[in-house]
Formats: structure tokens, sequence, C-alpha cells
């Protein structure tokens, strides 16, 4: 990507999404032997933990088997603004962009955008909805991610502080 003014795309990557799969079914499967569904719990009186994983890996594991059929962009990055489709169907302008911080959450690396008037581009997606997830872990905005697609964070990155300064949190 030699042309600053190139836009970023990424789109879904097969490879990456098989990657997730085995691991998101691997945890529900963990999950139902600490729910006792095989036998006896490991620890008796917290299978709800099982039950919690079972409900989160499995849906992480329909959408991810979802994407894997889904061949649109999924984030774009040009002189207009920032596509999400994970978000919405709209793009966001620079101009309603307030704020853009890099987050981390163990080893996953992610952009927080802050928007001037967070109601004028709400979430009409499931990532949106489950937003308040990373509130509480202190994140706030949007939290642009490129877990499984053909493009690196450092790309996303660096396309974004073309267009827009990224600040330290």
């Amino acid at each position: 990507m030699n042309d600053p003014a190139a836009p970023f795309v990424a789109r879904p990557s097969i490879p990456r999404l098989l990657m997730i799969l085995p691991l998101g079914l691997g945890f529900v499967g963990l999950g139902l032997w600490i729910a006792g569904l095989f036998g006896p719990p490991p620890k008796p009186g917290e299978e709800w933990f099982g039950w919690v994983a079972v409900a989160f890996f499995g849906f992480c594991s329909i959408v991810a088997l979802g994407r894997l059929f889904d061949r649109d962009d999924q984030i774009v990055v040009n002189d207009e603004g920032i596509y999400w489709k994970r978000w919405s169907d709209d793009t966001i302008p620079w101009t309603q962009i307030r704020r853009i911080t890099e987050g981390r959450a163990r080893n996953q690396r992610f952009l927080c955008i802050e928007l001037t008037d967070p109601t004028r581009y709400s979430s009409t997606r499931v990532v949106g909805r489950l937003a308040f997830l990373n509130k509480a872990l202190g994140f706030d905005g949007i939290c642009l991610d490129v877990i499984g697609t053909d493009r690196g964070f450092s790309e996303l990155r660096e396309a974004v502080s073309r267009r827009h300064p990224i600040e330290d949190r």
C-alpha cells in the first residue's frame, strides 16, 4: 500500500476463521464438561460457569461460521471515513470522529473510536449491542478490530493514522 490515499479494505479471511471456529467449538465442549454433561462436574456447584461458556463460545462459533460465507468488505478506511460492517451499514465520516485511541486487552489490539454524537451513528448489529462489555473493561466508543479478516492491525492503524490522529490512552 504505497499510495497514502489508497483505501484500506479488509475482507473475511477463510484461513483465520477456520482457526477461530474449532477453538470456539473446543471451548463449547469444555463448557459442557464443566456443566456436567459428560459425567460428574469437576467443581460441583459451579456448573453455571460451564453453561455461560457454552452460550458465549457457541455464539462466537455461530458468528465465525456465518462470516465464512460472507465475502463483502468488512472494514473500509478511505477519505470519506470508516466503514465497519459489523457495526452498521453506514460509513462514519471523519468529521464525526472526536477521538481515536488504541486499546489492548491481553494480546488483542483494537482502535477505540469516540464519536461527537454517538446516537447519530449507533450500531445496527450485534457488536453494538455488546458494546457495554467493552465499556465495562474501560474502553469507550466503537472498538474496531480486524479479527477474522485478511488484514493486520498495524495496517489498519497506519491507514487510520494517515487520516486522523490516534491519541495515547
